[in-house]
């Protein structure tokens, strides 16, 4: 689960894997600035089980990892 907060004006956020290019995808969008969505999504991890975050526009990001399989 993951929470953006403190937006700027509209844009996105893209949770992947790291190491590959950006995917051309968005894990949550917003439309106004100071909005503060949650969403939860499944994220594929590198081998040192992290990820890349990208943004487009300003913002906070939360994140709480639930768990995880192989």
């Amino acid at each position: 689960e993951y929470k953006v907060t403190n937006t700027g004006p509209a844009g996105f956020v893209s949770l992947y894997k790291n190491g590959i290019p950006w995917p051309g995808t968005s894990s949550v969008n917003w439309g106004a600035p100071g909005t503060t969505i949650a969403n939860g999504t499944i994220v594929a991890v590198d081998a040192n089980g992290t990820f890349t975050a990208r943004a487009k526009s300003s913002c906070d990001l939360v994140v709480d990892v639930l768990g995880y399989y192989t």
